[in-house]
């Protein structure tokens, strides 16, 4: 998994005039933390652990500028986006299978990018977004880059990978 810290979201956020991200994965709340730094006005993450979502709370709980929530980006995603409707949004999508609060892969959802992605263009115009997508190389077949990549006319790509088997796709608006 790649971590935002390697990224210069600043730069992303000042480049494209950004003011909310949305994550999918708090896990520790890493992203949260980076984005708080970045300036972000608006933070908004899920997480399927409930411990893992009581820790992020314990945490940041008590910054207005950030949103929890807890579930699966599937089922918590609408919610989420209809919070960002007015923002230009960096999208930081993890896109590896999700765990339930037992740490068991939930078969419907092991690889939700594909209805994240729909979920998000189907409710709301992206074409000013950011759109950085982790573990991408999880996806060798069927719904893979080439996919993701008819949805995005309007934005270019870069390739994000610290290390060989960490990769990140990062898609920009063509401003």
């Amino acid at each position: 998994m790649s971590n935002l810290s390697s990224m210069p979201i600043a730069d992303y956020r000042e480049k494209y005039n950004l003011t909310a991200l949305l994550e999918t994965g708090t896990e520790g709340g890493f992203g949260v933390s980076i984005a708080l730094r970045a300036g972000f006005k608006r933070i908004y993450s899920c997480e399927i652990v409930f411990d893992l979502y009581n820790e992020s709370m314990e945490k940041y709980g008590d910054k207005k500028e950030v949103h929890l929530f807890y579930g699966s980006s599937l089922e918590v995603l609408p919610a989420m986006l209809d919070l960002v409707q007015e923002d230009k949004v960096l999208f930081w999508l993890d896109a590896h299978m999700t765990v339930d609060e037992k740490g068991l892969y939930r078969e419907e959802d092991r690889f939700p990018l594909a209805r994240e992605l729909s979920m998000i263009l189907g409710r709301r115009d992206c074409k000013e977004d950011v759109f950085l997508i982790d573990d991408i190389d999880l996806y060798t077949e069927g719904f893979g880059m080439s996919e993701i990549l008819k949805m995005f006319p309007n934005h270019f790509y870069e390739m994000h990978h610290p290390t060989e088997s960490d990769k990140t796709l990062m898609l920009f608006p063509n401003i």
